[in-house]
């Protein structure tokens, strides 16, 4: 499993949720966190211009900069019209598999 995450403590927690749905023991010694070494210059918040066609335009973000929350799960199926609700957090998904 990888992950891209503001800080250690984000990964850690993300990956012992994950590993406590499944019903895995989480291991120390699998963990591995790697840091570039000057990541505010490589991944910039606002990207440099360069010219395109005639006219300075701004490059796309390597990273973009988001929070995310878990909403729904779903299972498609190949030959199912319709995918499975898994799980749906929000309750906007009806019959969900998981309440």
């Amino acid at each position: 499993m990888q992950l891209l995450c503001r800080n250690l403590d984000e990964g850690d927690r993300i990956i012992r949720q994950v590993l406590n749905i499944q019903g895995h023991a989480f291991e120390l010694d699998n963990l591995t966190y790697n840091v570039n070494s000057n990541p505010a210059r490589r991944y910039r918040t606002i990207p440099d211009r360069k010219p395109v066609l005639g006219s300075l335009q701004r490059m796309p973000r390597d990273r973009p900069v988001a929070t995310l929350r878990f909403s729904f799960a779903t299972l498609t199926i190949r030959g199912m019209q319709n995918p499975l609700i898994l799980y749906s957090r929000t309750k906007q998904r009806r019959f969900a598999l998981v309440e």
